[in-house]
């Protein structure tokens, strides 16, 4: 109780039976009579959408064959420079005419998020109906002077309450040294695929690690979109390491001074839920995808249970709640 009180309060509200409150450092309580409502209770809209803002992506990856930027050969939403940008007014009056509760969240992405050129002002419109904005930027953008400062200025703002950085095995431990990162506040998360990125580096980098309680992030490698096209030897290479992040990741949890959080992916291809404490899995677990969370492509204009889902439907003049209740209703045999 005394953590609540330091912190300050962003959202407060009831989805169905579940009391809902967002703290300003990006923690989120969720309480509901259990034995009543179950594990995981029914609830009517989701707490969190993952957002498609754009397609696209100048590159971001450094290709030390070609000693040149490109696209990354491992993105799931196949983001390259020819991408779209989706229709941010549009996507404005669907949140409104959702009538979703203030401190409602969402996590922005692409694509390079940071290049849709109304972005901007869809924050202030998000940011005038109390609304808590996420945002997910690739690291080696943040890098670039021009784009280190207008995500600064967006977080300065509080147009965007959380940062999550896409790290990979070339910039790791580049990340856990830049002292520039201080400067963007507490909310800022490291994302970092597992496989993608040997264990041995992930773990290595910490040990050189200046910040004082670092946020992670753990996302489950996505068999989809670019991926799929990867050579069969890089994704054997690719499974021998998630063989190491699975024997490892618990005693590395154990010992780490800062956050890790997990994405359903990730907590599946590591088996967490099999080897953590029943305590940490009732109060942390917020389930399976599409039970308080769903997925829409603001590009194409469809939605779906997550990102990965093959099946996409089209928004039409359809609310977020109506949305919803199909993915929420269709959540076991959506794919």
């Amino acid at each position: 109780m005394q953590d609540k009180i330091n912190k300050k309060l962003l959202g407060d509200y009831y989805n169905g039976p579940v009391h809902v409150q967002l703290f300003d450092d990006g923690t989120k309580t969720r309480e509901w009579d259990e034995k009543k409502y179950g594990i995981i209770p029914e609830v009517e809209f989701p707490e969190s959408i993952d957002i498609k803002l754009t397609n696209y992506c100048q590159g971001s990856y450094f290709n030390e064959h070609t000693n040149r930027w490109t696209i990354c050969p491992f993105c799931h939403e196949n983001s390259n420079p020819k991408g779209k940008h989706g229709d941010l007014d549009r996507l404005v009056e669907l949140i409104r005419k959702s009538n979703m509760p203030i401190g409602w969240e969402m996590a922005l992405g692409g694509g390079a998020v940071q290049m849709h050129p109304d972005l901007i002002a869809f924050l202030e419109m998000m940011w005038f109906g109390g609304y808590c904005c996420n945002m997910t930027v690739n690291y080696n953008h943040l890098r670039l002077k021009k784009s280190y400062e207008y995500i600064k200025k967006l977080i300065d703002q509080h147009l965007v309450k959380g940062l999550g950085l896409s790290v990979n095995e070339q910039n790791i431990e580049k990340f856990v040294k830049d002292e520039s990162i201080k400067a963007l506040g507490n909310n800022v998360v490291m994302h970092v695929i597992e496989g993608l990125v040997e264990y041995k580096t992930f773990k290595d980098a910490f040990k050189k690690c200046i910040f004082e309680y670092p946020k992670v992030l753990i996302l489950g490698k996505k068999n989809f979109g670019r991926y799929i096209k990867e050579k069969a030897d890089l994704k054997m290479q690719d499974e021998v390491e998630t063989l190491k992040w699975r024997e490892h990741i618990i005693d590395f949890l154990k010992t780490f001074r800062g956050v890790v959080s997990f994405d359903n992916l990730a907590i599946e291809r590591l088996d967490i839920l099999n080897r953590i404490p029943v305590k940490v899995k009732e109060d942390h677990y917020l389930g399976e995808e599409g039970s308080c969370s769903m997925y829409i492509d603001a590009v194409e204009w469809t939605y779906a249970k997550q990102s990965t889902s093959k099946l996409r439907k089209p928004i039409d003049n359809l609310t977020i709640r109506e949305m919803f209740k199909d993915v929420y209703q269709n959540r076991k045999e959506w794919n």
